[in-house]
């Protein structure tokens, strides 16, 4: 049976308590045979040590975050759902929690994460599934997603006005527009990249990805699935 620990989606119950004796609680709860060894590797593990004494409740909203971590890993579950884990959060902060999160699902645990940021799931994520309307509409890599539409973006050092034309002859090519931050995108019908970076090569090619981020692929996928 998978052990499973979920991020809460407000602060913390109980916020007249201090970091280390809420920890210490919730193992408690679930049954942890050495809660106090597990209270500690739990502080250590998102960086709550030095705050372990401070009352819950005058705590920032990142460290309060952390508290709901690590409540959710004392009793070092198999999997970890995590609900708009950096809701509120500064910049700084958001980026504290992405980084721990990387770290924990870099082991053998793993780590579901429920967010409408998505480009916080680009940052964190491996594997993504997207739902509209209660239903499944596309399981996939973050790459294999973006790559669907065979559409990329390139990024020349030395743009020209032949360009467009002769990225324009590759077979499969449908357009090629200029973009307003200096690259390229094209558009085709089928994986044209062999063929556009073997071209722009004279034009001193510089850089060869996909055109469209995870948000651009959940608008179209589900515009797709409108009436």
């Amino acid at each position: 049976k998978r052990r499973i620990g979920f991020l809460p989606e407000v602060p913390p119950l109980y916020p007249t308590m201090t970091v280390e004796s809420y920890i210490a609680f919730a193992a408690q709860l679930k049954g942890v045979p050495d809660a106090e060894a597990a209270t500690e590797r739990a502080l250590d593990r998102v960086g709550l040590r030095d705050v372990r004494g401070r009352v819950i409740d005058h705590l920032s909203k990142g460290y309060r975050q952390r508290v709901g971590l690590a409540q959710a890993l004392v009793h070092d579950p198999d999997v970890l759902i995590l609900d708009e884990p950096t809701s509120g959060l500064d910049p700084a902060q958001r980026k504290e929690i992405r980084d721990l999160l990387a770290e924990l699902a870099a082991g053998e645990r793993t780590v579901v994460l429920s967010t409408h940021v998505l480009a916080e799931v680009e940052a964190v994520c491996e594997r993504v599934v997207i739902i509209n309307q209660g239903r499944v509409i596309a399981t996939d890599s973050i790459t294999a997603l973006a790559n669907r539409s065979h559409r990329v973006r390139l990024r020349v050092a030395r743009p020209s006005p032949e360009l467009p034309s002769a990225i324009g002859t590759i077979a499969g090519v449908s357009s090629v527009e200029p973009d307003a931050d200096g690259s390229w995108l094209v558009s085709a019908d089928r994986d044209v990249r062999e063929g556009v970076a073997a071209t722009a090569v004279q034009f001193g090619l510089l850089e060869l990805g996909a055109g469209q981020n995870l948000e651009d692929v959940y608008l179209q996928l589900t515009a797709e699935g409108q009436p």
